[in-house]
């Protein structure tokens, strides 16, 4: 008796979303019968292809790689050598995903975005459209750029991130700074102390300001992959939203040392 089914032999067409192209189902390593790839698209050697999966027109999934049970790989979109794309996730039109990079069970990355090398995705977790993931950067809830959230508005930035704030309007936000407390331009957060910038422009633009972000992870983009988080509170009325993952503020107060999904170390 056959463990697995026979590939079908006939012409076959699968509709990915923009009408039925020419498609095949992918045989898998073990031999079992994998999900749809079209025909225009690249599977490597030793890679699998989840039974309910589809891999779009002009994708590639490389060498070695998983595309799990129910998971679906846009048109032009790219999962590395040794990648993974877990059961039930979606990875958009001509997004990437790099060499032995993880994108977790329910997880999304959206269209344009890019996930490097070993970085990883995790589950129901979502990477924004043309929103980039790091090499060996981690992401464990929503990554922004969201293109819904009006730049110049404080009030929906920290509605957006669900930050915590106090009846007179200040707010926590979050820092990530070298191990000696420094950030990318020599400026010191100690916790317990305030900090401020002499200089502050009230502009959207970058520089003249203390920098924040609405979560570590995003903090973590701007400075170096070993670095630690720190939680500060600033003033609502005194911040300007320089787009959608980033703030600008005066002066600062530095609370504690937190972990990279903001839990008190």
């Amino acid at each position: 008796m056959k463990l697995f089914q026979e590939p079908p032999t006939q012409a076959l067409t699968y509709d990915f979303g923009y009408g039925e192209i020419p498609a095949h189902r992918h045989i898998n390593p073990d031999g079992s019968i994998g999900g749809w790839v079209a025909d225009g698209a690249s599977v490597g050697n030793r890679a699998s292809v989840g039974n309910r999966a589809s891999v779009g027109d002009d994708a590639s999934v490389g060498y070695d790689a998983s595309v799990g049970d129910g998971a679906s790989v846009g048109n032009r979109a790219s999962v590395g050598d040794g990648a993974s794309v877990g059961d039930d996730a979606s990875v958009g039109n001509r997004a990437s995903v790099g060499n032995r990079a993880s994108v977790g069970n329910d997880a999304s990355v959206g269209y344009d975005a890019s996930v490097g090398d070993g970085a990883s995705v995790g589950d129901g977790a979502s990477v924004g459209n043309r929103a980039s993931v790091g090499d060996g950067a981690s992401v464990l809830f929503h990554l922004a750029p969201c293109l819904t959230l009006t730049e110049t508005n404080p009030n929906e930035f920290v509605e957006y991130y669900n930050l915590k704030k106090t009846a007179s309007g200040i707010i926590t936000v979050y820092k990530a700074v070298d191990q000696n407390g420094l950030s990318g331009h020599g400026v010191a957060y100690v916790p317990g102390k305030r900090t401020k910038c002499d200089d502050f422009e009230p502009t959207t633009e970058c520089g003249h300001g203390l920098h924040f972000s609405g979560h570590p992870q995003q903090a973590q983009a701007y400075t170096y992959k070993d670095c630690k988080f720190l939680a500060c509170q600033v003033k609502l009325s005194e911040i300007v939203v320089i787009d959608p993952t980033k703030i600008k503020a005066p002066s600062c107060k530095v609370l504690y040392e937190v972990d990279i999904n903001g839990r008190v170390k």
